[in-house]
């Protein structure tokens, strides 16, 4: 029995000093190699800004020929020019990457006075969740996990994170589409996206001379799928922003969930009020959810006008530079109090 417990507390020691040996000599070139975000919140405790931002790309997306390339943040740093501001940004990202990076933050003698976190409206929905995309992102925070360094390396190396081939993605969206209630609180022709999105690809938009024009079809389906949903307790997303909300308040740290732009104007001309609905209902939604004493939402879905979209094929939140010009100046004016504290 003591030989056994010998050899136990041997091994217990050699991967206590071979965790040590890790974090000290290759750790800090995994995490630039592999999960450069997590390193990036981690170094913030040397910056110390007093205003973080999280976020997609959203924040930084530039188009050629754009007028200025400077991002959200940037534009709203130059209203409170004696501050520090710096934004961590990862195409794709959301909530459930953003906690990560969240947890690697130290306020052992400093506090940033706001951390804003983007919500991106179509993150909700079934094709961001089970995007392709999903497997890089969730690589990029194996070892932020909350485990030895070394044991995240070797999780990393096994590729035990959430991997789920494409094929398999793909069945859970249209599982989705098809059996997702939309629950809307009056009669509608659709009761659920897949039915939606074949009415709306029937010859919804034509051309002149009577032809169907595939152009405004296409991208009228895109926005049914993209905000065709409502918002419920058991959206995974949902469970993110919780955690985030919980981990603010625990650590004493003010934060606002950031609701960022949609095309509307697309979403009701292209398609109709009733997806307009959809997408201020959810909005409404998370406004209740998570306006407390600790957390502010600001909401500003409805906030930039079609011009300031600097692509007019796809449901995406990238914007011009008048566009991130403009809504930075919303969030100066929606954080002043709190900036100026």
């Amino acid at each position: 029995m003591k030989k056994v417990t010998l050899k136990i507390v041997s091994l217990i020691l050699v991967l206590a000093l071979a965790n040590v040996a890790y974090t000290l000599f290759l750790y800090p070139n995994d995490l630039e190699l592999k999960s450069d975000k997590v390193l990036e919140a981690i170094q913030l405790e040397e910056t110390r800004p007093d205003l973080i931002y999280l976020s997609d790309c959203s924040n930084t997306n530039t188009v050629e020929g754009d007028s200025c390339q400077q991002s959200v943040v940037e534009h709203l740093n130059t209203y409170f020019p004696k501050l520090k501001m710096i934004s961590i940004d990862k195409s794709a990202s959301h909530a459930g990457i953003f906690k990560w990076w969240l947890k690697h933050l130290n306020f052992s003698d400093w506090k940033p006075k706001v951390i804003v976190v983007t919500i991106g409206l179509r993150s909700f929905n079934s094709d961001w969740i089970n995007s392709p995309l999903e497997t890089p992102l969730r690589e990029s925070v194996v070892l932020a996990q909350a485990y030895p360094n070394i044991i995240n390396r070797f999780m990393l190396s096994l590729k035990a994170y959430d991997n789920t081939p494409d094929s398999i993605r793909e069945k859970r969206v249209k599982f989705d589409w098809q059996h997702q209630t939309l629950d809307f609180p009056y009669e509608t022709k659709y009761k659920c996206v897949k039915q939606w999105d074949s009415i709306q690809g029937n010859g919804s938009h034509l051309k002149p001379d009577g032809s169907w024009d595939m152009e405004k079809i296409s991208l009228a389906c895109h926005y049914v799928k993209g905000f065709a949903f409502t918002i419920k307790p058991d959206n995974p997303r949902l469970k993110d922003f919780d955690e985030i909300a919980a981990w603010a308040k625990n650590n004493k740290v003010k934060l606002c969930f950031h609701i960022i732009p949609e095309n509307i104007t697309y979403a009701d001309s292209l398609v109709n009020k009733d997806l307009v609905f959809l997408m201020r209902r959810n909005v409404t939604f998370l406004q209740e959810r998570y306006t407390d004493k600790n957390t502010l939402v600001l909401n500003n879905m409805e906030g930039l006008n079609t011009i300031c979209f600097t692509e007019k094929n796809w449901t995406t939140e990238h914007y011009s530079c008048g566009g991130r010009k403009s809504l930075a100046k919303k969030l100066a004016q929606q954080l002043e109090v709190v900036l100026k504290k």
